[in-house]
């Protein structure tokens, strides 16, 4: 699974806007919408927020599927 599936796949599960997923993670909805479609690499402090958040709301990805 890429980043980007992750970032669709987490937001949907929080059924939220992206505007909405991008002020959560403290980045522009611009970001989230090239993070979503693979146009943009996540920062490293992007990637903390994601994870951290999805950790925090139960939201698992399997191993197997990197």
């Amino acid at each position: 699974m890429t980043f980007a599936d992750k970032v669709k796949c987490a937001r949907r599960v929080l059924n939220l806007s992206q505007e909405k997923f991008a002020i959560l993670l403290g980045v522009s909805f611009a970001t989230v919408n090239r993070l979503e479609n693979s146009h943009a690499v996540p920062s490293y402090a992007t990637v903390l927020k994601f994870e951290d958040l999805c950790r925090q709301n139960k939201i698992e990805f399997s191993k197997d599927a990197d």
